[in-house]
């Protein structure tokens, strides 16, 4: 499932767990994977969280009455935590899995990134430098830096790793999310809104990268394509995953209250993509004092979030 990363084939990667499982349900690494794609899928708003949290849990019980503990099943029950909102429980569990699996790539870069969230960057810093060292021909660590460096409200740091990831994979679907949101952030809107284009065109439209493009394109002054985008998002089935990046664009269309509704509706369904509070996507929606709230509620620092810090 690795290499499905990159080009973040989520549906793909799902069916290839199930079957492994279905051939050889004796076999611990495919009950671990199919977890961990589970809760990717989860993360990245493409099934419901909390359905899939509970599929996790059971395949990494399994996994572990296999072949007990592990660093990928741990990293896997941390990524589970992050999207509860369980700090201490998810910090815990990434740190013991990297106890086991010092090189374990993906825990160091996704327990790195959570850090972000929580605005520890200093911590999370060293933690993205042994990842790259760990595997350094990979995007994700670049990539994963580049989005914990854009939380941070560092946008043209962030943008040199997302840049680098892209010349390892230039159809890193979430590296081409950052670029978007880096380039836009520093007022490059043409480089931002073709990011935002390709974006879409790389997960046939999937509804975060729809966002992130109607963000784009709203920031950038262009309302009326940003409100199609806004009807291709809400014509959506009534009971799909909520786009934490819809709040982001009815955010820069000054729609305010819709943006909350759609954060209220993300924190109800355990969205984790809510708790990357730091991202410029907010940034019109942090003077409200029901952005405040929100971060209390998320258990998140506000010192950022709320403009106290540069």
């Amino acid at each position: 499932g690795r290499h499905l990363r990159g080009k973040e084939d989520f549906g793909g990667a799902l069916c290839a767990f199930e079957e492994a499982v279905r051939l050889d349900p004796a076999h611990a690494p495919s009950w671990t994977g199919l977890a961990e794609i589970t809760v990717l899928s989860a993360h990245m708003g493409m099934i419901p969280p909390r359905a899939a949290l509970t599929a996790a849990r059971k395949a990494l019980a399994t996994a572990k009455e296999l072949q007990g503990e592990s660093a990928e099943g741990l990293h896997v029950e941390a990524f589970a935590a992050f999207l509860e909102r369980r700090w201490d429980a998810m910090e815990t569990t990434w740190r013991r899995a990297l106890e086991l699996q010092p090189d374990h790539v993906l825990a160091l870069g996704s327990f790195a990134i959570s850090l972000c969230a929580r605005e520890k960057l200093d911590e999370a810093l060293p933690l993205f430098e042994r990842a790259r060292e760990a595997d350094p021909l990979a995007s994700f660590p670049y990539t994963l830096a580049g989005w914990g460096l854009l939380m941070c409200g560092r946008p043209e740091e962030g943008l040199r790793q997302i840049e680098d990831a892209l010349t390892f994979e230039k159809e890193d679907a979430s590296a081409i999310a950052a670029s978007c949101i880096a380039n836009v952030a520093l007022r490059k809107f043409e480089e931002g809104i073709a990011a935002g284009e390709h974006g879409v065109a790389v997960t046939h439209r999937a509804p975060f990268f729809l966002g992130v493009l109607g963000w784009a394109l709203a920031t950038a002054g262009r309302k009326d394509e940003a409100r199609k985008i806004l009807e291709e998002l809400r014509a959506r089935p009534a009971d799909s995953p909520t786009a934490v990046s819809e709040a982001w664009l009815l955010g820069a269309l000054g729609e305010i209250d819709d943006a909350f509704d759609v954060l209220a509706r993300a924190e109800e369904e355990y969205q984790g993509l809510l708790c990357y509070t730091g991202l410029p996507g907010f940034d019109s929606l942090r003077a409200d004092p029901r952005f405040g709230a929100l971060l209390q509620r998320l258990g998140l620092p506000s010192a950022r979030a709320t403009g106290t810090l540069p």
